[in-house]
């Protein structure tokens, strides 16, 4: 049995509660153990549920044995460091990731400094204590003593950070990591520094350790990109930027995902990439705040908020950074699907607009990469945008009959040839390679423009001219998967929210339908023109193909914690290519939602539910 076949064979018997899916996909793959016989499965449930604070469930303490905790300290222990040579104001980076878990998951986190002054402070749901002095040996055992001390109830955990930028050495040689955050110059990081793989390779605790435990403490790299870059004037200076950027080519790369037999293998790098994450923010404009805020004696506000008051934008920043830690990131996986991506919209604004649903992660094939480029690149305004071109992407996709590019080339204008691996949102646009003398892949796009990806990711076969990128053929990714929710857990994601944008067929015969509704014949003559003519079998094969579409995608749901779709319509594939009307697709969502009855597969208000769940930290 293949890893992913054995790790869904583990859905359904309870183990799922207690082992995150991603660890297990760690420790198989790690273990070398490619042939799986279904019974040892187990083994690696075992291994994960011993494992400490690698990937999201391990959060959830409920599942742990009482001897754990009589023997060990309850503290999840962060490295904050950076890379050397760099100024970082890492006790500032400390102070908003401390503020930022305490304040979505009202769990208390400690900042445990050795910079100037040795002290913690500590940030709880109710507001904050410190700065405490710490003594000359300090470890995360005498700190977790000390704070246990200064909350009226003692909490679960806590998170504790320690930023110094030799850590092992103020912190002893024997100090255990469950994270080693690294602020890194680059946007992509393909090997973990020579001076932390020693923090890497100890373990999670002494004593009786699982096989593989050296191997599972995290390491996330973050990459400060920058504040974001205002969009060009609509004059000629920013239209010549505009016009600039269609032609920006930033060299498409893509990286292998999923288990198929015979396809390339992952690079060496790919866990490096998948925990990696990349914040909207400036470390000049964090480092001058944090100067005048530590120059006060008493300030009024702690320093998040002080950050926050002169810039609003940096919140949401510094609130997925606190996800990506404590691997609570949410991943929206979006179906393809042409111009029927613009049911989606409605259910993006109210996840987050209305149920405050985070979204750190979006994957996409064809239509639903279309969308995805635009709202990872531009936020909420993004999706605006993308309706509003509706009438310009049905002449594109005439266009593309002669060439893909067109598609590629609107993006890249419109999004200013935004990069995929320059994106605080994750962008994760899944197509299908071909390669002559190789098995077809699914593919996921890594690097490049995202005019670039859409391109590669929607190019419709037979209705589109080829897609060729260095004697590479892509084609469109619904190919691969049509709802790429199982490549978000190979992309950061930790919950996983599948959204269908093609409706089902509402009706099982619909010449005969039409014909009755509209009295154009009578009863038993539609009946013979539907069982005797081609029109029927026409019929036949539209509505198979739709229902076909609409089965395939709801075997997706084994993949995501909820699964999203649309309510069944007469001619469901046929507004596909309606582009042109893409603001009554988008009203006739909004009015489904509305209507639409709890527990229905279109009730996207269960996603509050789950993410509450998700979010809240065992009592």
């Amino acid at each position: 049995m293949r890893r992913n076949a054995a790790i869904n064979s583990l859905r359904g018997f309870g183990t799922f509660r207690y082992a995150s899916l991603r660890l297990l996909d760690d420790l198989i793959e790690l273990s070398g153990d490619d042939d799986i016989v279904p019974g040892r499965v187990e083994r690696y449930v075992e291994d994960a549920k011993r494992l400490s604070f690698s990937l999201y469930w391990s959060l959830d303490l409920r599942h742990w044995t009482d001897e754990y905790w009589k023997a060990r300290p309850r503290a999840h222990r962060i490295c904050l460091c950076a890379a050397a040579g760099q100024s970082v104001p890492l006790e500032a980076l400390g102070h908003l990731l401390a503020y930022s878990i305490a304040r979505q998951f009202d769990e208390p986190a400690a900042v445990v400094s050795f910079a100037n002054h040795r002290h913690v402070y500590l940030w709880h749901p109710r507001g904050s204590v410190g700065p405490l002095p710490l003594p000359e040996k300090t470890n995360a055992d005498f700190v977790v003593n000390e704070l246990d001390g200064m909350l009226p109830e003692k909490p679960p955990f806590y998170h504790l950070i320690y930023v110094h930028p030799r850590i092992a050495e103020a912190t002893g040689k024997t100090e255990r990591f469950h994270r080693i955050v690294y602020v890194n110059p680059e946007p992509e990081i393909t090997a973990v520094p020579a001076h932390l793989r020693g923090l890497l390779i100890k373990g999670l605790w002494n004593g009786d350790e699982p096989r593989i435990a050296p191997r599972f403490s995290s390491f996330i790299s973050t990459h400060f990109l920058g504040d974001p870059q205002p969009p060009p004037e609509p004059e000629m200076s920013g239209l010549a930027a505009r016009f600039s950027s269609m032609w920006a080519s930033a060299g498409l790369r893509t990286q292998p995902t999923g288990d198929i037999i015979g396809s390339s293998p992952k690079p060496a790098c790919w866990r490096l990439r998948r925990d990696a994450c990349r914040l909207t923010m400036n470390l000049g404009t964090i480092a001058n705040a944090w100067h005048d805020w530590s120059a006060v004696e008493r300030p009024p506000f702690p320093f998040a908020e002080t950050l926050f008051r002169e810039r609003p934008e940096y919140r949401d920043s510094v609130f997925h950074w606190a996800r990506a830690v404590t691997n609570r990131q949410v991943g929206l996986a979006l179906s393809g699907g042409g111009a029927s991506s613009y049911r989606l919209v409605p259910i993006i604004r109210r996840l987050r607009n209305e149920l405050g649903v985070p979204i750190d992660v979006l994957g996409g094939v064809s239509g639903g990469a279309l969308l995805g480029a635009y709202y990872c690149t531009q936020g909420l305004p993004g999706l605006d945008n993308f309706v509003a071109q509706g009438p310009a992407f049905m002449a594109l996709v005439f266009g593309a009959m002669i060439s893909s590019r067109v598609i590629n080339l609107k993006v890249d204008f419109d999004l200013l040839a935004a990069r995929v691996e320059a994106l605080e949102t994750r962008y994760v646009p899944v197509t299908s390679m071909f390669t002559r003398g190789k098995v077809p892949e699914q593919h996921v796009v890594i690097g490049g423009t995202v005019g670039e990806a859409v391109r590669v990711s929607g190019s419709a076969p037979i209705l589109w001219n080829q897609s060729i990128w260095k004697h590479q053929h892509y084609s469109d990714g619904g190919s691969a998967m049509l709802i790429p929710a199982r490549a978000l857990r190979e992309h950061g994601a930790d919950m996983v929210i599948a959204c269908n944008s093609v409706p089902g067929p509402a009706e099982g015969n619909p010449v005969s339908y039409y014909l009755n509704t509209y009295g154009m014949v009578p009863r038993w003559l539609s009946e013979k023109l539907s069982e005797y003519t081609l029109v029927g079998r026409l019929a036949d094969g539209f509505i198979a193909a739709a229902f076909l579409n609409q089965q395939a995608s709801r075997e997706m749901e084994e993949d995501a914690h909820l699964y999203l779709e649309p309510n069944p319509t007469l001619l469901s594939m046929v507004e596909s290519v309606d582009f042109y009307n893409a603001q009554q697709l988008v009203a006739i969502a909004e009015r489904e939602m509305r209507e639409g009855h709890p527990g229905s597969r279109h009730d996207s208000a269960t996603a509050a539910v789950l993410w509450e769940q998700f979010r809240q930290s065992p009592k």
